[in-house]
């Protein structure tokens, strides 16, 4: 059985209708989903009949017990500026799921768009009812308000279930109070009085007339206006935290032999060994330093070995490889194009230590 109702609020028929399918494909039932609108196509009496029931079928969503009338007033207000209500029955559990998936659909907050009508002159809701009466009553009648009773309903905050969840509950809490409040009666006193005089013209029209006094009666009505006392705000540190990541990682050897049958291989120390002499022949008189030219051999090297350069000779790959380098930002490609070449060139067998 559902025990909540969540309402969403939506400025046009055809979005609210989206989200009815939307609720519906998620796997809400469809007898628990409910679209409330106003409709105007029908004749004027019709129109009278429809929104009665439906403002009393609006009145139920609210319940008998809230004490926020101006809730009721702004859903009101803007069926009647053509927008529309989605209604769905869950249960408790599920309310913060269904409020979200009206929230994504476009659902709007009506009561912040109320505070702009009444900023644009508008005064509260027109009840039918209260307007064909006021032509048949007194002037002092008409001043009379109808007070709507209408329930609240709980707002629930959407909240992320991570890890340690910290759950803050809003209860409603009912203190009886009581005040006393003077009221007045009318009574009206009819009183016949004999005299003797003579009739003036006003006495002498011979027609039938009705005069009407109504007796009134004051009863009391109760108004409650919410105030915010205290705010309990619920915030989130984030920290930042190392981890170490353990792995290990494969890399293939090869062993090339040359015209004159001799095998060589590139293993780790069997490279380094030749990128060394290399280098000493090479850089070591300029003053430059191995481990500058280290990462270039052996990217060199990397390339040689791969499947799809294995039959592919320098020339053909230099502007992929060079490509790749200049992307590393190890350096120019200038000043270590020939260290390049001659890990290449180690790994392919064309050149002796």
């Amino acid at each position: 059985m559902s025990d909540t109702t969540v309402i969403g609020f939506y400025y046009s028929i055809p979005k609210a209708e989206i989200a009815q399918e939307s609720l519906i494909s998620a796997g809400i039932p469809r007898n628990d989903i409910e679209l409330l609108t106003e409709d105007s196509s029908k004749p004027t009496s019709a129109v009278r009949e429809e929104k009665r029931g439906f403002f009393s079928q609006l009145k139920d969503l609210f319940g008998s017990h809230s004490d926020y009338s101006s809730d009721f007033e702004h859903y009101q207000e803007g069926l009647r500026r053509g927008g529309a209500i989605v209604s769905v029955a869950v249960n408790d559990e599920d309310v913060d799921e269904v409020r979200d998936m009206l929230e994504s659909s476009g659902a709007t907050d009506v009561n912040e768009k109320g505070e702009e009508w009444r900023s644009q002159g508008w005064s509260g809701p027109i009840n039918q009812n209260t307007s064909e009466a006021r032509s048949q009553v007194s002037e002092k009648e008409q001043a009379d308000r109808a007070i709507p009773v209408v329930e609240e309903t709980l707002k629930v905050g959407k909240r992320q279930r991570e890890n340690r969840t910290v759950r803050v509950y809003r209860r409603v809490v009912e203190t009886p109070v009581e005040q006393t409040v003077d009221l007045t009666d009318e009574k009206v006193i009819v009183e016949r009085t004999r005299v003797d005089r003579p009739a003036d013209s006003n006495d002498l029209q011979f027609e039938e007339k009705t005069i009407e006094v109504t007796e009134t009666t004051e009863e009391p009505v109760v108004a409650k206006e919410a105030h915010v006392v205290e705010e309990v705000k619920v915030s989130k540190q984030r920290r930042t935290r190392q981890e170490t990541v353990k792995d290990s990682l494969r890399r293939t050897e090869v062993e090339v032999q040359n015209e004159a049958g001799q095998t060589r291989s590139n293993s780790g120390d069997d490279l380094d060994e030749r990128f060394t002499q290399d280098f000493q022949r090479r850089y070591a008189s300029g003053g430059r330093d191995y481990s500058e030219y280290a990462p270039a051999y052996r990217f060199g090297s990397e390339y040689a070995s791969r499947d799809q350069y294995r039959n592919r000779d320098w020339d053909s790959v230099e502007p992929d490889i060079r490509t790749s380098w200049e992307n590393r930002g190890s350096g120019a490609w200038e000043n270590f194009k020939d260290a390049i070449r001659h890990g290449w060139d180690v790994v392919r067998g064309k050149r002796a230590a």
